[in-house]
């Protein structure tokens, strides 16, 4: 009994200590690779303060580390940044100041070493070299909401900002004409379409360009989904059942679809429910066996359309 309780014991660590290396076995080891600083070069000295720190991609990682401090590691004075980031660039607005900043590969279970750079920013009350960094809604947003907070990131010397809004274009109809705002951020409620929104950043000498992003508010629902096969009431031979159909919707486009399957005529017995985003599922059902299914679409906007027919299915297979 004794060598047996022991024999178990052992087994139990062995699985523990198998389960907890299973990341590590499928994750490349980068501990000992680089990662290559390409933009801003090492020692740059300029007045742009919106500036894209970028990197090479390092085979084996899943996110990056990047972290920014004045004037340097060695006498660090201020953490201006430390973010986790999945792309090998991020756009960040400084300051003037003397920085250093780095970058490491980073994925579940290892690290490679920092690579370090130093970038000084001097001041200017110059703004048209410089860029507002746009921070919410993202670019390409599509949303449901009407209700749109409007935020980008404060530009140093600049005294109050400017925001405009046009529909279907930047040169197109004006919902927003450019309107003075003194902190970083507008609150808008705007209707459905696609909208172009700009801020430009003002002094009392100069002006930024306007940074521009594209917006789209799509609150109509998809379409209701049409069952093609198998048709209603049909008899299928086998358990494995190809269901498809056809969906589509007129605004921001389908992003996915859900074959519903239920056992009972009330649909209150759901057997399986399968997600698709080609308008087509397979289910594996039981033999001899009565179901019912329909779609239930939703479009990117986050809208759900009316549920489709209800299609009865028999599986027999003999």
């Amino acid at each position: 009994m004794k060598t047996n309780k022991t024999l178990n014991t052992m087994l139990g660590i062995i699985l523990i200590a198998t389960m907890a290396g299973c990341d590590s076995f499928f994750e490349d080891d980068i501990s000992n690779r680089s990662v290559e600083l390409v933009s801003p070069a090492d020692q740059v000295e300029t007045d742009i303060l919106t500036q894209t720190f970028y990197w090479d991609v390092v085979k084996g990682a899943s996110s990056y580390r990047l972290q920014i401090v004045t004037p340097s590691f060695a006498n660090a004075e201020n953490l201006v940044l430390d973010t986790l980031v999945t792309d090998n660039k991020y756009t960040y607005s400084l300051f003037p100041a003397e920085f250093e900043w780095r970058v490491r590969a980073e994925n579940s279970v290892y690290q490679s070493g920092w690579s370090s750079s130093h970038l000084t920013i001097y001041s200017s009350d110059d703004l048209t070299r410089q860029k507002v960094q746009l921070v919410s809604p993202h670019d390409g947003k599509i949303t449901n909401s009407a209700d749109i907070s409007f935020v980008w990131d404060a530009l140093y010397n600049a005294d109050n900002y400017q925001i405009a809004i046009y529909k279907g274009s930047w040169e197109g109809e004006t919902v927003v004409a450019p309107v003075s705002v003194d902190g970083t951020s507008y609150e808008g409620t705007l209707s459905e379409g696609t909208f172009f929104w700009g801020v430009q950043a003002q002094n009392q000498t100069s002006e930024t360009s306007y940074t521009i992003q594209s917006l789209m508010i799509d609150q109509t629902p998809p379409n209701t989904p049409v069952l093609t096969s198998p048709e209603n009431n049909s008899t299928v031979t086998s358990t494995s059942v190809q269901f498809a159909w056809n969906s589509s919707d007129s605004g921001s486009g389908i992003a996915q679809d859900t074959v519903k399957v239920y056992s009972d005529k009330n649909l209150s017995t759901l057997v399986d429910a399968v997600a698709s985003f080609d308008q087509q599922a397979k289910v594996t059902l039981s033999d001899r066996t009565t179901y019912y299914w329909t779609v239930l679409s939703v479009d990117k906007a986050g809208n759900v359309g009316a549920r489709a027919s209800i299609d009865t299915l028999i599986v027999r297979v003999n």
